[in-house]
């Protein structure tokens, strides 16, 4: 949650992973912000991480757009 907007943190997030755990990815154009506050525009994937069928956890990465 470091990199994206705090607005947008509570609509964002939880609605990214289910889709990534319904759908098997999740892929978006979003705003995110770089560690010394500047925004920018990117293509976000966010795939969920499985171990015997149960989700373990989500790998995410972003493509500068």
């Amino acid at each position: 949650t470091i990199f994206h907007k705090p607005e947008l943190i509570a609509t964002l997030v939880p609605r990214l992973l289910q889709t990534a755990a319904e759908t098997g990815k999740f892929e978006e154009e979003v705003t995110l912000v770089t560690k010394g506050g500047q925004e920018f525009k990117a293509v976000l994937t966010v795939k969920p991480l499985k171990e015997d069928g149960k989700i373990t956890g989500y790998v995410g990465m972003a493509r500068e757009v």
